[in-house]
């Protein structure tokens, strides 16, 4: 009995070195990319060929869920405030005074900016949207 107890001792003891080697072993973490953004706001009207410019540069924005976004933003004409739908975002950005926005990605879908300010006869088309695709 005595050597079945010392064999259980041993292989506990075996067990627990194991797994405390185990534990210590450093584990990748998931890194999450920084995608940064250059953004322009302007006053979207009809150019003299018919077609709609201005508005949010870029319209579309693409990143994947967990990362980290910077939009650097600058309005190239009035002020602007720019309004992102699901994060709770709204930014004032002024002619000549440019703003940073930062936010994790952190949920998945399709979520529409727009311009939180009447800033012209087309305020209305001046949308975009955040695509934030679901990681892996």
């Amino acid at each position: 009995m005595l050597k079945f107890s010392r064999r259980l001792g041993l292989v506990a003891l075996l067990f627990f070195a194991l797994l405390s080697i185990l534990l210590s072993i450093p584990r990748p973490v998931a890194a999450h990319s920084q995608v940064v953004v250059n953004m322009t706001a302007s006053i979207v009207k009809k150019a003299a060929d018919g077609k709609i410019v201005g508005g949010w540069d870029p319209k579309k924005i693409t990143v994947t869920e967990g990362d980290k976004v910077v939009i650097r933003l600058k309005s190239v004409d009035v002020e602007h405030v720019f309004s992102l739908e699901g994060y709770n975002i709204e930014k004032d950005v002024s002619p000549g005074k440019p703003v940073e926005i930062r936010f994790v990605a952190n949920k998945v879908g399709i979520f529409n900016y727009h311009c939180g300010m009447e800033c012209g006869p087309l305020h209305k088309a001046m949308i975009g949207q955040l695509i934030v695709n679901k990681k892996g």
